[in-house]
This record gives structure tokens, C-alpha cells and sequence, in this order.
């Protein structure tokens, strides 16, 4: 990700360390999930992609 100002660039890094934050928390979740709920979040994540 390219950011022009010091402003843009700790935005970017905060978004960055967010987005791998969220990331490490859906990985845990999905990893702790029964099959009945994994099938719940593909219906989910199906009905967001549409």
C-alpha cells in the first residue's frame, strides 16, 4: 500500500495492523467452530459475496 504524507502513512499502518488483528480473530473463531456453525458462517459469508 503506496501513501503520499505522514498523515496517510500511520493511517495505513493502523488499517494494516487492524486488518491482521481481525484476521488472527476470524482464524481463531473458524478454528473453534463445530461443523453445524462453519456450515452457518459459508451460508453467511455466500449471502455477503452475492
Amino acid at each position: 500500500m503506496q501513501c503520499l504524507t505522514k498523515n496517510d502513512e500511520a493511517f495505513c499502518g493502523e488499517m494494516e495492523t487492524g486488518m491482521e488483528k481481525t484476521m488472527e480473530q476470524i482464524q481463531e473463531l473458524l478454528e473453534r467452530a463445530t461443523p453445524d456453525q462453519l456450515k452457518i458462517i459459508l451460508r453467511i459469508i455466500r449471502n455477503i459475496i452475492k
